[in-house]
């Protein structure tokens, strides 16, 4: 047994050995634990922050109530003071209509929400009916923002709920108690580019908005490593087959192989633009049957849907970034040993984009954020912040990006000729391989 043992740990001696000498494995199992996940961290955080900070804010109120009970709980010191701790204050409009009224919440983007009491809420608190309060939030982009006014208004008119059934409670006893503990009927709407969806809450819609974005980006994002894998696995089997030593010594230019790998590259970048766009038409029309939704539903795909212009914008974000990344690759396959070493390399490089294009998802749709303009700029992670802001109906800064990208892949498609037209490329090595013992 004593024997048994000592070879056991000889053995496995050995493979951590093999494995230390490995940069390729080396790598693999400390990029993980070390990096990726502490900055998956600090994103999800960000995002809490972020989702926190948008919770405090501004709710208009409009009072049309003709009785007391509305301007009676609304100035009541204890809902006010709840209020106070949920960092929401309450603004009241005097003197203006309710069209009025939304314009203004749509144009100010200090307000989180419009409460709107009606002209009947004390005659149906009077009656003991359900009193029915209008709510209306503005969403100016979606993803966390929406999620958190929606949160926001919720607990706005809980609390008005609470604090009116317990003033029910004091004033008229408790003859009904099924009315006392639900006195209020809340109608809440969405409002969003100039819309208003009746009975959508904002944080559904925003949610809704958010999977369909989260799909269309990493869709694209899986494109890109598809395509870059081919490529990278191309080039790095002629290098590993010693093929493309053969290739360079035929009587052709080596600007005519290098234009003929990144057509090639082009070619694959437009077969797989135009089946991602293909495949997107075919999920945006089939998202929500229309003779299986509701009216509120059907309002919801009318606003999420794509306009022609959105689909170009999307069109030329793929292809620009599949160009551009794809050029890139065809210069880190090249330096690379072999197929293995060809993969690795991509990982190195595909690994903290993705962390960025995660980050991305989560705070790029707002254009307040810091990050949306520098992700703009990288080809690998345009698509994904392109296909927020083109849900979100921004175009503007996609289409600037698109200038960004042309010069991009203008410039790496210089730097891979220029490389392919040196001996650089015949004697260039980046060597992942395993280090040998003297």
């Amino acid at each position: 047994m004593v024997a048994m043992a000592k070879e056991l740990l000889e053995v496995v001696k050995k493979e951590l050995k093999e494995i230390a000498r490995d940069p390729r494995l080396l790598l693999g199992v400390l990029l993980v634990p070390l990096i990726i996940l502490p900055v998956m961290g600090l994103a999800m955080r960000g995002a809490m922050e972020t989702f926190t900070a948008e919770r405090r804010g501004y709710v208009a109120v409009l009072c049309l109530d003709r009785g007391g009970w509305g301007s009676r709980v609304l100035e009541d010191a204890r809902f006010r003071e709840g209020l106070a701790e949920l960092g929401v204050e309450l603004i009241e409009l005097r003197g203006v209509t309710l069209s009025e009224a939304l314009s203004m919440l749509e144009s100010n983007t200090t307000l989180s929400a419009l409460l709107v009491v009606p002209e009947n809420f004390t005659e149906s608190i009077v009656n003991m009916d359900r009193a029915k309060v209008e709510v209306y939030v503005s969403l100016k982009s979606i993803g966390l923002a929406g999620m958190s006014k929606g949160a926001t208004i919720g607990s706005v008119v809980d609390l008005l709920k609470h604090r009116l059934s317990e003033l029910l409670v004091a004033d008229l006893g408790g003859s009904r108690p099924s009315f006392f503990v639900d006195p209020l009927e809340p109608i809440v709407s969405t409002i969003y580019r100039g819309r208003t969806l009746r009975g959508v809450r904002p944080e559904a819609f925003a949610g809704l908005a958010s999977s369909q974005a989260f799909t269309i980006s990493f869709v694209m994002l899986a494109l890109l490593v598809l395509a870059s894998q081919l490529v990278a696995t191309s080039i790095a089997s002629e290098r590993e087959q010693k093929t493309l030593e053969a290739l360079l010594t035929l009587p052709v230019s080596r600007a005519t192989i290098i234009a003929g790998k990144l057509v090639g590259a082009m070619i694959v970048s437009v077969i797989g633009a135009a089946g991602f766009m293909l495949g997107l038409s075919f999920y945006m029309s089939s998202f929500i049957p229309p003779e299986a939704a509701s009216e509120a539903a059907r309002a919801v795909s009318a606003v999420l849907s794509i306009p022609v212009e959105g689909y170009v914008l999307l069109a030329s974000s793929v292809l620009l970034s599949l160009v551009a990344s794809l050029s890139i690759v065809v210069l880190l396959a090249s330096l690379a040993e072999d197929v293995r070493s060809a993969q690795t390399l991509l990982s190195l490089v595909f690994i903290p984009l993705f962390l960025a294009a995660l980050v991305a998802a989560f705070t790029a749709a707002d254009l307040r954020s810091p990050l949306t303009w520098p992700l703009l700029i990288v080809p690998f992670t345009n698509p994904v912040v392109s296909a927020m802001l083109v849900i979100n109906g921004t175009y503007l800064p996609v289409a600037l990006s698109m200038v960004a990208l042309l010069v991009e892949t203008a410039a790496f498609i210089y730097l891979a000729a220029s490389f392919y037209s040196s001996e650089k490329v015949l004697v260039v090595r980046l060597k992942l391989r395993p280090r040998r013992e003297a």
